[in-house]
């Protein structure tokens, strides 16, 4: 593990927001978890931002797409890190996705911890070892 990060989770599945936090707490990282995209937006707004959101792309009220295209329109998180993790692995989705500066992830855990150590590892690079962007 390169750095931990500060991650805002996304996901309106319970099951799957307790087992991901908990991988991702395991690797040293501090994970803030809401239930659907209208929640991670009004976090967004609440708070100094993470280093990372992670959205599922179909939760209800607001999907991962408008999520990450909610976080683009504002000026704050123009260069935060995004992931959208789901099935829907379709190339114009994932064009769309990295359209917007996202990242597409598979729905699978081993998908989705590379991503995150990618973007950790990244980070500790740019950041020099720095402590993250806010605390959650």
């Amino acid at each position: 593990m390169e750095k931990e990060l500060k991650i805002l989770f996304a996901d309106d599945s319970q099951t799957i927001r307790e087992l991901t936090s908990h991988v991702l707490e395991q690797r040293g990282h501090t994970i803030k978890t809401v239930t659907d995209g209208d929640k991670a937006i009004e976090f967004l707004n609440s708070l100094p931002p993470p280093d990372l959101v992670i959205t599922d792309y179909n939760m209800p009220k607001m999907d991962g797409l408008e999520v990450l295209r909610r976080i683009r329109t504002d000026e704050r998180f123009k260069t935060l890190q995004v992931i959208v993790y789901t099935t829907n692995n379709y190339a114009e989705f994932k064009s769309e996705v990295e359209s917007l500066g996202g990242v597409l992830v598979d729905k699978k855990a081993d998908y989705l911890l590379a991503a995150v150590d990618a973007i950790a590892a990244k980070n500790a690079k740019e950041k020099g070892g720095r402590n993250g962007q806010a605390s959650l």
